[in-house]
């Protein structure tokens, strides 16, 4: 991935964000917007260092992880950011359909992970449409969909699937925006 055309100005604004385990304080990423650290590669991984899975990430001299474990969207910065936005893009990642019986400890502890962010993604994602729909009732929330055949065996050949699905899922929203049915 070429980080540097993330901040071409027709690029979308994106975010996401890390928990400072240093400093005990979420922090965001952006590829656009000065008031956040720049997204990186390194970043990126921390914003993916979910406890028990992956190592978290030492960036500066402190250490990040996963920034679902305190917040899963972050939505309240990206309003307060864009008080002008006319739509928002959501594109979760877990679903609880993904979630599959254990067949040892690191599956269990990895459901364990995995059915609390994909519950509470889902539960942020709707308090977020219901919060739109009564404060700013113009600005159009379009979901991508979850591949729930996507599991979480931390596999290449399940990322390769998960990136190929995901690109589906895309394309088929994608698709149906320009015809006006999302």
């Amino acid at each position: 991935l070429d980080f540097a055309r993330l901040a071409l100005p027709d690029r979308p604004v994106l975010y996401h964000n890390a928990y400072n385990l240093t400093d005990e304080t979420l922090e965001l990423f952006s590829n656009r917007n000065p008031k956040y650290r720049v997204m990186t590669p390194e970043t990126l991984c921390a914003c993916s260092a979910l406890p028990y899975i992956e190592d978290p990430v030492v960036m500066d001299g402190k250490t990040y992880c996963e920034g679902a474990t305190v917040d899963t969207v972050n939505f309240k910065d990206l309003l307060d950011n864009h008080p002008d936005l006319e739509e928002v893009w959501v594109s979760r990642i877990l679903d609880l359909k993904q979630i599959r019986k254990p067949e040892n400890l690191y599956d269990a502890l990895n459901n364990l992970v995995m059915l609390f962010a994909a519950t509470t993604s889902e539960d942020d994602v709707k308090l977020f449409k219901q919060h739109v729909k009564e404060e700013r009732p113009h600005l159009r929330v379009i979901e991508i969909p979850v591949a729930h055949n996507v599991d979480y065996d931390w596999t290449y050949s399940n990322l390769d699937r998960s990136i190929a699905e995901g690109y589906e899922a895309a394309d088929v929203v994608v698709a149906a925006y320009r015809e006006g049915r999302a």
